[in-house]
């Protein structure tokens, strides 16, 4: 089985910093969750490449993103 690695992990964290996550325990957070969802489509498919699967589950999170979380995260 495919395994997400460490410079598409790194890719990950800059990902999230683009997308205006700027608290890293929620980078570390959404890190871990995206690179598991990304592993789980290359457990039924390996040939889908890691952008695609990115891509794919961060169209999970809906319309908004990670807005949402980053909204939450401000309350506290």
């Amino acid at each position: 089985m495919k395994k997400v690695s460490a410079e598409e992990i790194e890719k990950l964290f800059e990902f999230t910093r683009n997308h205006y996550v700027e608290y890293y325990d929620l980078q570390i957070e959404l890190v871990d969750h995206l690179a598991c969802a990304i592993e789980e489509k290359w457990e039924k498919d390996d040939t889908i490449s890691f952008e695609k699967a990115l891509k794919d589950v961060f169209a999970e999170f809906g319309i908004f993103g990670f807005s949402e979380l980053v909204d939450e995260r401000r309350k506290k």
